[in-house]
């Protein structure tokens, strides 16, 4: 059985890194509260697919484009 690990917050920094955004401008460009981005951060969440795209369409990437990432990662539980 797969085990998939997204760190969708990881991700969503990354990109912010990429394109010299912060979680402000970020947030009012999505319309995420500020308070979801910050949480997020400070315990490691994830977000939700709705929230995902929030932020996909703010920063005009397709959810193809915020999963291919090596941040994402498959690994295989059963074996070893």
């Amino acid at each position: 059985m797969n085990n998939l690990d997204f760190n969708t917050m990881q991700r969503v920094l990354d990109l912010l890194d990429e394109r010299g955004m912060n979680m402000n401008q970020l947030s009012k460009m999505s319309g995420v509260p500020i308070s979801t981005l910050r949480k997020a951060k400070e315990r490691g969440g994830q977000f939700s697919l709705d929230t995902v795209g929030r932020i996909c369409n703010a920063l005009e990437i397709t959810y193809g484009e915020f999963f291919k990432d090596s941040a994402f990662s498959f690994s295989d539980a059963e074996s070893a």
